[in-house]
């Protein structure tokens, strides 16, 4: 549980990055009339995805002073030793579950297994909701399907070039987890439409 709060909390600095960044533009840019509640959602979906983003294809980097000469830098890792790309699907999830990773000692192997299970599951599912609110060509199942595997796809392809891992099973369950938002999404739109009934 530790494991997720520390990304949790690594995100909101982004997230919050986003929703000032969006707030910006519609009020500088778009000049149109509000509708609020399409506004906050809006706003809220950009915000999830420099969140998204900040996990997921930003590259580590190490911004910082230096102490010998008092000048600022930036240091960006696009290189890891135990980056890896994995096409076979559920092996990875398999050995994480069997202890058989070979980059996490045994005592942390459970909590990584959960965290990578979790994470990749729930960290989409908000685009499943928030998609088919803001855009009603994608409320359909398949599209949302469709969706899922792209965003992820590009996800991991982006993620062989900043040194991380890609892993076919971050895929499959990406887009379960974009299923998951959308079913969600389905159950609040039935809920208003019978309340507004």
């Amino acid at each position: 549980m530790r494991m997720i709060m520390q990304y949790l909390w690594n995100m909101i600095p982004y997230c919050v990055f986003g929703l000032f960044a969006y707030a910006v533009i519609r009020v500088v840019f778009i000049r149109k009339k509000i509708n609020w509640k399409r506004e906050i959602v809006t706003g809220l979906f950009v915000a999830y995805c420099f969140g998204l983003a900040s996990q997921t294809i930003v590259p580590r980097f190490d911004i910082g002073i230096n102490s010998a000469t008092g000048k600022p830098y930036i240091d960006v890792f696009l290189n890891n030793d135990n980056a890896s790309v994995s096409l076979i699907p559920f092996k990875t999830i398999a050995d994480q579950m069997a202890n058989k990773n070979e980059v996490v000692g045994a005592e942390d192997a459970a909590d990584v297994s959960l965290l990578n299970l979790l994470a990749n599951l729930f960290l989409f599912s908000p685009l499943g909701f928030f998609v088919p609110w803001l855009f009603d060509k994608y409320n359909r199942l398949g599209r949302i399907v469709i969706l899922g595997i792209a965003v992820s796809s590009a996800v991991e392809i982006i993620q062989i070039f900043i040194g991380r891992s890609c892993d076919i099973d971050d895929v499959i369950f990406n887009t379960v987890g974009v299923v998951i938002g959308y079913v969600v999404y389905k159950v609040y739109r039935n809920i208003r439409l019978r309340r507004g009934a």
